[in-house]
């Protein structure tokens, strides 16, 4: 269900990372290149949490040039080889790729048809104009024809485990004065909510913990904590970092062919247009992902609730105790508060804890309440009976929901850890210059890219795609990559040119 992607310089900084979403084994989207990227070769890498467990080998990897608008034009070593990443179409690509014509005006119309030998097949699409400046290309096909065998070596590690419900936080906890990790300790998760919500793990003999994070906590602030830690002891959360890696290639050297520097200027230009006047960036989505995943509720069932403004103002949470919440019984120890619930089946108060809640979030400690009165809450849920959350077994509830935002105000205790977590990149993104931009003959429109759709899906062995050139001229690619329905990739490419001028070749 997730895949990682980091976007790295050759001093190894990680200067993009992104999660992706992964459906039926596949992920697709974009992002936007910061401003402040210098010059120079970058490497995209690749992977999923299972494939950790056969090492970094293991991971997709591939070199980019990357070229900031504000950097002198670089000297690149000359190629005396044609360099370009389109190779002579044989006659099955040939057939399988056609367009309704070889040369095109800018801002015309391109029909291009795709017909397959097989009736179904997921492909990638993409249509941009060819580059003097280059890395190696390998293609789909190449690849999977180069590679003995593509499959996982076996491997009995299974230190990372697959994520194929959804994201997996790791983690591990730590005595800070032993600097030795702690097993059997209880890590709860929650996150700011209009209702109470929690999960919990266990650590292990190593003191490692694992938390699924499914799509309800994507974008989210995360609250863990470590439950009943003991008197004198000083324990920390540590979290580890998804995109971590160690492994640091040599980046190959690019090369260029014929005139590069004038390739890279008008390249440059073409970004300075686009800042300037495109109103979006012709990024279209074709439908939307929705977080349908439930939120973890901590109860199902009645609850007793009070509202503080109701009543006449009271200045603390002691008060409102006191004045309002007959069902529950403060204590003072060691000058910590102690909060307690009146059990209607026992008929007495239940030694237990209450599960505390603010703001939706699982709180170590009561204190965090004690400042907060009528002014400040907004609602008072209350649950008497003991309250069984898995494994774990409360002596009933207190959930505050406060008017201030209490919670992200508050100041995490030492046995607490707060991250934000990613949310991921969306699925089925796809460019195109549409039919509205084209008349608007008002506005430049400078592309070096016409058409990318990540996930064509071909069903009856064929299909017509239309789009539209730009008002930049020159030679364009048209590559289609992709797996048909019995597994076989396939990896087609064809030529055409965008030209107003009646000389064919394009300076």
């Amino acid at each position: 269900k997730s895949a990682y992607v980091i976007l790295k310089s050759t001093n190894s900084t990680a200067v993009i990372k992104a999660r992706f979403d992964i459906k039926m084994g596949l992920g697709t989207g974009s992002f936007i290149l910061p401003d402040t990227l210098q010059s120079g070769v970058y490497q995209f890498i690749a992977f999923t949490n299972l494939m950790k467990n056969n090492g970094e080998e293991m991971f997709f990897r591939k070199d980019i040039y990357i070229i900031n608008r504000f950097d002198r034009t670089p000297d690149i070593k000359q190629n005396t080889d044609q360099t370009s990443d389109y190779k002579q179409s044989n006659t099955e690509e040939i057939n399988s790729l056609k367009t309704d014509k070889s040369i095109y005006k800018t801002r015309e119309k391109i029909k291009l048809g795709i017909n397959l030998p097989v009736k179904n097949a997921n492909l990638s699409v993409s249509v941009y104009e060819e580059t003097p400046v280059s890395l190696p290309y390998t293609s789909l096909n190449e690849y999977f024809q180069n590679t003995p065998d593509t499959r996982y070596p076996e491997s009995s590690a299974t230190y990372y485990a697959s994520e194929n419900k959804g994201k997996i936080l790791r983690g591990t906890v730590v005595d800070s004065v032993t600097n030795k990790t702690v097993k059997d300790a209880i890590v709860l998760l929650s996150c700011i909510d209009s209702v109470p919500n929690l999960d919990y793990a266990v650590t292990n003999s190593s003191g490692l913990f694992q938390l699924l994070l499914t799509d309800y906590y994507n974008g989210k602030e995360l609250y863990l904590t470590i439950q009943n830690v003991p008197v004198g002891e000083k324990w920390y959360i540590k979290t580890e970092d998804e995109f971590s890696i160690e492994k640091n290639d040599n980046s190959v050297q690019i090369s260029a062919s014929g005139n590069y520097k004038d390739f890279v200027e008008k390249s440059k230009n073409i970004v300075y247009i686009n800042k300037s006047y495109e109103p979006n960036n012709y990024l279209n989505s074709q439908h939307d992902s929705k977080n349908t995943s439930n939120c973890p509720r901590f109860y199902n069932c009645e609850v007793i609730t009070v509202i503080p403004a109701e009543y006449e103002p009271l200045n603390n949470f002691s008060e409102i105790v006191i004045e309002l919440l007959q069902q529950v019984r403060l204590s003072k120890e060691s000058g910590k508060y102690r909060a307690l619930m009146y059990n209607h089946t026992l008929g007495k108060f239940s030694q237990r804890n209450p599960a505390i809640f603010l703001d939706g979030v699982f709180v170590d400690d009561i204190q965090k309440l004690m400042d907060l009165g009528s002014e400040q809450i907004k609602k008072i849920d209350l649950i008497t009976d003991e309250r069984a959350f898995g494994d774990l077994i409360f002596g009933g509830m207190i959930s505050v929901t406060s008017k201030t935002k209490a919670m992200i105000n508050s100041k995490p205790a030492s046995n607490s850890f707060r991250l934000m977590n990613d949310s991921p990149i969306g699925d089925k993104n796809y460019f195109t210059i549409t039919q509205d931009v084209i008349q608007k003959n008002y506005l430049p429109c400078f592309k070096q890219l016409l058409y990318w759709n990540p996930n064509l899906e071909i069903n009856d062995h064929e299909e017509t795609l239309e789009f539209y050139t730009s008002d930049n001229e020159g030679n364009y690619i048209i590559r289609v990559e992709g797996i048909t329905e019995n597994g076989k990739p396939v990896s087609y490419s064809t030529k055409i040119q965008v030209s107003n001028g009646t000389n064919s070749e394009i300076k």
